[in-house]
């Protein structure tokens, strides 16, 4: 990112903090910190399982990123579901008891009823994660040419293969590594920056035109009632297919934007309400 993009990102950020805090400060009191999950993370096959299962009532596979709290309320509802169904289901149990793992604090937050009243927080680690890639043959790449300025031209070249939902992390032929690591932090109850490194590459070499560190997510968060702001880097996947990724493919860069959402899903009013949950 460019020292101007970040500028810039700064300055809307500070527009956007102040426009919210005067217009919307009676809803910080039902603010929390949002941190939205990796689309690879695991978190998603285990909730896309209990919503395959039929313990999740209200779980919208086709729009992600959702935020850790989301996913802490999702594993809650499982729960409550599995339990009154009094039925035996392992593998249900078996997941929920993953998830509880993963979103220990959050899941700690609403049970205790403190998500809307939390101190500053700051995890240095999030998440860490270190991977050896293989890869042989040549890149391929595509170019249409064409003089005709009318006419339409592709040029395209492959990305790592195999690897959906990798951020559009480059390799080579032959060994590489990746390594991975991202923390967040949260200040005020209602306010979260975080973000993602990346080292990667051939063992021995350096890409042409790539850096081998490299930051793959930086975004920050406002939180004001079910409503969410954020400025910056943030993987997204919008669409029922198992590759539909919203950002250009299944394995790519993302891109910085400024986005406005809501945290839980919600019934539209009027008779909109039937159309069911909406994000």
């Amino acid at each position: 990112m460019s020292t101007r993009s970040i500028k810039i990102a700064a300055a809307l950020l500070a527009v956007l903090a102040l426009v919210g805090e005067a217009l919307l400060a009676p809803n910080l009191s039902a603010s929390t910190y949002i941190v939205y999950v990796p689309l690879d993370d695991p978190i998603y096959e285990e909730l896309d399982t209990l919503n395959g299962l039929g313990f999740l009532d209200d779980y919208l596979p086709e729009i992600k990123p959702i935020s850790r709290i989301e996913a802490a309320r999702l594993t809650l509802e499982a729960q409550r579901n599995l339990t009154s169904s009094e039925e035996k289901n392992r593998l249900a149990k078996t997941l929920i008891g993953r998830l509880h793992l993963e979103l220990a604090d959050e899941i700690n937050w609403i049970d205790t009823e403190t998500e809307d009243d939390l101190p500053n927080v700051i995890h240095p680690l999030e998440r860490a994660e270190a991977a050896y890639i293989y890869s042989s043959g040549g890149r391929r790449f595509w170019n249409s040419g064409g003089t005709n300025p009318l006419s339409f031209v592709i040029d395209a070249s492959e990305g790592t293969p195999l690897l959906p939902n990798n951020d559009g992390i480059a390799t080579g032929a032959g060994s590489n590594e990746v390594v991975r690591w991202s923390g967040w932090g949260g200040l005020g109850g209602f306010l979260t920056s975080y973000g993602e490194l990346e080292a990667s590459g051939p063992f021995t070499r350096s890409l042409s035109g790539n850096s081998r560190v490299l930051p793959l997510g930086a975004e920050a968060v406002m939180d004001l009632g079910n409503h969410a702001f954020s400025i910056g880097q943030e993987e997204m996947w919008w669409g029922s297919g198992h590759f539909g990724a919203l950002s250009q493919s299944n394995n790519s860069s993302p891109f910085v934007a400024l986005r406005a959402q809501n945290v839980h899903p919600i019934l539209l009013p009027g008779f909109l309400r039937y159309l069911g949950p909406f994000r």
